[in-house]
């Protein structure tokens, strides 16, 4: 989460603010992949299947993060915004990873 707005900071200066939270969405995604295989859900199996569905999991996330900024855009600073929108959507994609991503595969 923090690597995300902190990417997305950096990226606003520079480009488009939808454009700077599809980026900063995808690059912090690929470290939580990791963390959450490793760490949060030590699963070790399956890692392409398991990636295919992260990655599923994070488009869903920045289509939901995206729209919610532009609604957010109408009544707060576009940084504020991000600070809010990113509990649901981190509540959202937890969820999902946690019961079908990583979830475990029965034998």
């Amino acid at each position: 989460m923090l690597i995300e707005v902190y990417l997305y900071k950096l990226l606003i200066l520079q480009i488009n603010f939808y454009i700077a939270n599809i980026i900063a969405i995808f690059l912090a995604s690929i470290f939580s992949f990791l963390m959450n295989l490793n760490f949060n859900f030590k699963r070790d199996d399956q890692k392409l299947t398991r990636y295919i569905k992260f990655i599923s999991v994070i488009i869903f996330g920045m289509v939901l993060s995206t729209l919610l900024l532009k609604i957010m855009f109408i009544y707060y600073d576009p940084i504020i915004a991000k600070y809010i929108t990113i509990p649901i959507v981190a509540f959202s994609q937890f969820l999902s990873n946690k019961y079908w991503t990583f979830r475990k595969i029965k034998n």
